[in-house]
């Protein structure tokens, strides 16, 4: 039995870890020409992706294995099986991922993860991921320091999938594979993490241990560019402090600092459960251009109870500080509180003034593709939630 894993510049970053983690089990496929009868072919996509994967699904005979993975699947397994999957894999995979392979073949029984027609499964969830490689050999990535969120904001998936406790790669280990990245000529070094500031805490700011690894990543990588709160890590605005920030300018590359605000009404924050105020917004803008950053901050447009007036005032004095606005259309992402929620048009003076600060160089983003797809979405989670 041959497995291999359908590689794209969206989930490469998930599947370099499990591919190292089925040791040397999973090929990355070339072109679909290679398959033959028998062939497993794994897939792994998020909710932006489901179009794209649902029309290649088409291409793929029908006697080679398909299985699903990824926030997508995960969060609606019986649309995945809909859309023309074999099995799909519901959460984090590298525990599992031998057994997923020992069972195709015969020879163990499936994970409790595992999900097909008629045989619904869990979600598996809480790998120690300082146990697995953060890539594999042939494909390297950004680093992954964290994973997990203890804040629940009500429009994202990653504490529904990972977990709302964080599990961090000691300094030590973060070390280790950063010299394996190092001793290979990669100098640009980036991290993943949904939460950046509370690296080695349990989800409030951390600033003597975020500042003691760039330290020692400084100290033993003089040569080496350090890119941390750029995608793909982020902020959040109320664990930004001037100080901190201006010890971090020291070892950091990036120009840019990432965090999010999302809303300019107190009201939507508070029912978006976002865990900050207005004013943290204010003040991590403030630090962030002090500190050298120019800080980039992420809006969305759309969501069932904005108030357009207050986010477009929020927005415009970000922008006159010197911030960047990202702008996001609302996605109702399965397994979220906000899965079944449609999303709200946009408003014409909102629309007017969102492409006078694109034409300005002060906003930019994916919300108009995010638009089109938000419907869909929300039909989907309402057939199959």
């Amino acid at each position: 039995m041959r497995v291999f894993a359908l590689l794209t510049r969206e989930n490469r970053y998930s599947f370099s870890p499990i591919i190292s983690a089925a040791k040397g089990k999973i090929k990355i496929l070339d072109s679909l020409s290679q398959l033959n009868k028998g062939d497993v072919l794994l897939f792994s996509f998020q909710s932006t992706e489901f179009e794209r994967v649902h029309d290649l699904l088409k291409k793929i005979p029908k006697w080679v294995i398909k299985i699903a993975g990824g926030p997508h699947a995960t969060g609606l397994p019986l649309h995945a099986l809909h859309m023309g999957f074999d099995f799909v894999f519901a959460g984090e995979a590298e525990e599992y991922i031998l057994d997923l392979l020992g069972f195709l073949e015969g020879k163990k029984e499936p994970p409790p993860c595992l999900w097909w027609k008629d045989h619904p499964g869990t979600i598996c969830k809480g790998v120690e991921i300082e146990k697995y490689a953060p890539f594999s050999e042939n494909l390297p990535i950004p680093i992954e320091i964290t994973r997990g969120c203890p804040f629940l904001c009500a429009y994202c998936q990653t504490p529904r999938i990972f977990g709302r406790k964080m599990r961090h790669r000691s300094a030590e280990n973060i070390i280790f594979w950063v010299e394996k990245l190092v001793n290979r000529g990669i100098k640009d070094i980036r991290f993943i993490t949904p939460n950046g500031l509370a690296y080695g805490g349990r989800g409030g700011a951390n600033s003597d241990g975020v500042i003691y690894l760039f330290q020692e990543l400084g100290r033993r990588f003089p040569g080496a560019n350090f890119y941390f709160g750029s995608f793909p890590s982020e902020f959040r605005p109320e664990h930004i402090t001037f100080e901190l920030l201006k010890e971090l300018r020291k070892y950091l590359a990036n120009e840019r600092i990432i965090f999010g605000a999302q809303s300019g009404s107190e009201e939507t924050l508070r029912l978006l459960k976002r865990g900050h105020r207005i004013s943290h917004i204010i003040e991590a803008t403030e630090a962030t251009i002090k500190a050298g950053f120019r800080p980039e901050v992420d809006f969305i447009f759309g969501l069932p109870f904005e108030d357009e007036k207050q986010t477009l005032d929020l927005m415009k004095r970000l922008a006159e500080m010197g911030a960047r606005i990202h702008a996001h259309y609302f996605l109702p992402l399965p397994a979220t509180p906000l899965a079944r929620e449609k999303p709200r048009p946009i408003g014409k003076i909102l629309a007017r003034s969102i492409e006078k600060l694109t034409g300005e160089g002060r906003l930019f983003g994916q919300w108009k593709k995010q638009q089109e797809l938000s419907l869909k979405l929300y039909k989907i989670n309402m057939d199959f939630s």
